[in-house]
């Protein structure tokens, strides 16, 4: 069975996640277990809160968002984006909250087609439940697809 491109990358963070549950680590241990497994990949990786705030992104979801890291920490969707491009985000983060397991899906952001996966996170008691999620821009992939291959070592 073929496996989506996002899927070692989408495994890879229940696993990190389940390991900090596991371990009884609350929410910020769990952002500094993300943000140090995260950090410098190529994918866009980020948290929210209970209210859809940021709480971690790396450079590839700022990128996603065309801004900075530190434009998009603390603020909404709704504060970040055009009306349009929150209501889609807003719309996949609430469908993995009521799932309560990752979701995948296709999403249009602006210029970017973009694969993303999303799960819901306990972030402790008094927080209640946030996000964890993932980008990947296919929009490349997708533009490349149709182009003939070349040998390796050739021009």
């Amino acid at each position: 069975m073929d496996q989506s491109p996002e899927a070692p990358i989408a495994n890879a963070l229940e696993r990190v996640l389940a390991e900090a549950r596991e371990r009884g680590l609350g929410g910020n241990a769990v952002l500094q277990l993300l943000h140090a497994a995260f950090e410098h990949l190529p994918t866009g990786v980020y948290a929210k809160d209970a209210q859809g705030r940021y709480l971690f992104v790396n450079d590839a979801a700022a990128d996603v968002l065309g801004l900075s890291v530190n434009a998009v920490l603390g603020r909404t969707d709704e504060e970040l984006l055009d009306a349009e491009a929150a209501a889609v985000l807003k719309a996949g983060d609430q469908a993995a909250l009521a799932q309560g397991m990752a979701l995948q899906r296709e999403e249009k952001l602006t210029s970017r087609d973009l694969i993303s996966t999303r799960m819901a996170v306990p972030l402790g008691a008094e927080s209640g439940a946030g996000l964890a999620g993932l980008w990947i821009d296919v929009a490349e992939l997708r533009r490349t697809q149709g182009q003939p291959r070349q040998a390796l070592g050739q021009p």
